[in-house]
């Protein structure tokens, strides 16, 4: 079984937030990634002046043949059909994972375990409740958000069998609140496991604040 983690880094030359996010994410949320005990890669969506950041990481980079990102709402919208996308294999599992997110040692295994006990061998929804890291407070707290199967949070895992799959899609191809409904079954995974890093240079407008 193949499995990734996609990591979204797409921005913009000289883009200020750059910086911050690339040390945090290499200080502490990539450590985390590759410590799950279990076979994975990890594939970040970045722009071509980044790319050799990544690849001196040992992580695989990929991008689509056309650039999308619109902030709306306080939120950005970059999602991208498979079609478009280049550079990146085909995953019975792809995980969905911000930058600034932080998992624990369990997470992937999580996954699996759901996947074994749930799927059937079809393709199914998996998404985790997530709590709030203030960093600069060091101080966990509720998101004040409850997700569901029909909610569906940004901590995500999609599974698509590669072999038996007909319809398969990319894990940014919609925002992780409609990602449910490409799936027969959708489960949600409770609160522990996932923090969403609250730091004064969120994407989310409503996680700045």
């Amino acid at each position: 079984m193949k499995i990734a983690f996609i990591v979204r880094f797409h921005y913009k030359k000289n883009e200020p937030k750059f910086e911050w996010r690339l040390d945090y994410f290499k200080k502490r949320i990539l450590p985390r990634l590759k410590n799950q005990g279990v076979e994975l890669d990890i594939c970040v969506w970045c722009n071509e002046w980044h790319d050799q950041i990544f690849k001196d990481l040992g992580l695989k980079i990929f991008r689509p043949v056309k650039e999308r990102a619109e902030h709306r709402e306080g939120y950005w919208l970059d999602f991208v059909p498979w079609k478009d996308i280049r550079g990146l294999d085909r995953y019975d599992i792809q995980m969905g994972i911000d930058s600034d997110d932080l998992i624990d040692k369990n997470y992937v295994k999580t996954v699996l375990k759901i996947i074994e006990k749930e799927s059937k061998g079809r393709p199914m929804h998996i998404c985790f409740q997530p709590q709030l890291f203030d960093w600069k407070r060091h101080q966990f707290r509720s998101i004040g958000i409850v997700y569901g199967p029909r909610k569906g949070s940004a901590f995500f895992a999609i599974y698509q069998p590669v072999e038996t799959t007909k319809k398969y899609i990319f894990a940014y191809e919609d925002s992780h609140l409609r990602l449910w409904k490409y799936f027969e079954k959708s489960v949600i995974i409770p609160s522990g496991r996932c923090w969403a890093t609250v730091h004064g240079l969120n994407e989310s407008t409503k996680l700045r604040k």
